[in-house]
């Protein structure tokens, strides 16, 4: 049985066996130039909470209803990324009525990004979770919102 990277593997005649790393996802960091105005989009506008505890320096924790930590960390260069043909993190936030939510959004000036494949003129578009739509962060981070199927 061979190692890698905490990992075991081990072969049979016609194939290498690969025994899964038990790995947990713990927060995300969302890379901003500027924290405090981050932290007025993503608790003032969106809703999150801002963890005062875990908060430090110049960097922002936020939770969710789950308690999922997200980070604002402070960076020096913002770089735009075309959606969705680019690579990147990004926050796939689920919410019980995406219309609402996306209206709601919309007037306190969440910029929203268009699915190319929405049916009509709400922008949102079907997956095989639910319907979707993305918007971007004042540095133009993007992430989605959905509402699942039920």
């Amino acid at each position: 049985m061979a190692s890698f990277a905490g990992a075991e593997y081990g072969t049979t005649k016609f194939f290498k066996v690969h025994r899964r790393m038990n790995i947990t996802f713990r927060l995300i960091q969302i890379n901003v130039s500027d924290v405090r105005r981050a932290e007025d989009f993503y608790v003032g506008l969106l809703g999150f909470a801002k963890d005062e505890d875990a908060s430090f320096r110049n960097v922002t924790v936020l939770t969710s209803a789950h308690g999922f930590p997200v980070l604002l960390y402070p960076v020096r260069d913002v770089v735009e990324r075309p959606y969705p043909e680019s690579t990147g993190p990004m926050l796939v936030i689920e919410v019980e009525d995406i219309f609402r939510t996306k209206a709601e959004w919309e007037q306190k000036g969440v910029e929203f990004i268009p699915i190319p494949w929405s049916e009509d003129d709400s922008g949102i578009a079907g997956c095989p979770f639910g319907n979707f739509i993305a918007f971007k962060d004042p540095d133009g981070n993007v992430h989605e919102i959905i509402q699942r199927e039920r």
